[in-house]
C-alpha cells in the first residue's frame, strides 16, 4: 500500500513540475516574443533577405515577376483587341483596360513603399499607446508587463505549483487565457 501511494505522488510530483516548468517558460519567453512581434516598426523591413526576394525596385525580387506579368497582360489585351477587330466580338475598352494597368502597375511597383508606410503608421500608433499607458499608469504597456502584474496580484502561491488543486486549475486556466488574450489583441491589431 506505501508503495503505491509513492508511485501516485511520484507521478503528481511529475505532473506538476512539468506544468510549472511550462507556465514559467511561457511566462519567461512567450510574452516578450508576443511583445516583439507586436510592437514592430519598419527595421523590420530592412532585412537583406526579405529586400532580395520581395524587392525594393522594380528590377529585382518579386517585383520583376510582377511587372512581367503586366508586359504579358499588354500583349494578352493588345492581341485580344485585335482578334476582336477581325471576329466582331466585342471586348473590353482600350481606356479600361489602360486605367485598371495604370492602378495595379502603381500599387505594385510602390507596394514596399506602401507597406513600410502602413507599418509606421502601426509603430507610431502603438508607440503612442505605450508612452500614453505608461505616463497614465507608471509601468510599460506590453504584455510581458500585464502577465507579471496578474501574475502577483492574482498568485496564490508563486514558488510551487499543483496542478491538481483548486489553486493550480486556475492558474492554469489563467495561463490558457492570458495567452489566448495576447493573441487575440497580436490578430485583431494587424489584422483588423
Amino acid at each position: 500500500m506505501d508503495s503505491s501511494t509513492d508511485i501516485t505522488q511520484t507521478i503528481i510530483n511529475t505532473i506538476n513540475s512539468i506544468f510549472e516548468m511550462l507556465f514559467s517558460s511561457i511566462d519567461n519567453n512567450l510574452y516578450s516574443i508576443l511583445d516583439d512581434i507586436t510592437f514592430i516598426n519598419s527595421d523590420i523591413l530592412q532585412d537583406k533577405n526579405f529586400e532580395s526576394l520581395f524587392g525594393t525596385s522594380s528590377a529585382n525580387g518579386i517585383l520583376l515577376i510582377a511587372n512581367s506579368f503586366l508586359l504579358g497582360f499588354i500583349l494578352y489585351y493588345s492581341v485580344r483587341y485585335l482578334m476582336a477587330h477581325f471576329t466582331y466580338t466585342q471586348t473590353e475598352s482600350p481606356f479600361s483596360f489602360l486605367i485598371k494597368f495604370v492602378l495595379f502597375g502603381v500599387c505594385m511597383n510602390f507596394s514596399f513603399f506602401i507597406v513600410n508606410f502602413i507599418v509606421d503608421i502601426n509603430s507610431n500608433v502603438s508607440l503612442a499607446i505605450c508612452e500614453l499607458g505608461k505616463d497614465l499608469f507608471g509601468k510599460d504597456i506590453c504584455f510581458s508587463e500585464l502577465i507579471s502584474t496578474i501574475n502577483s496580484n492574482i498568485a496564490i502561491d508563486s514558488n510551487s505549483l499543483n496542478i491538481f488543486s483548486l489553486d493550480g486549475l486556475i492558474k492554469g486556466r489563467f495561463k490558457c487565457f492570458a495567452f489566448e488574450f495576447g493573441v487575440f489583441v497580436f490578430a485583431s491589431l494587424y489584422f483588423c
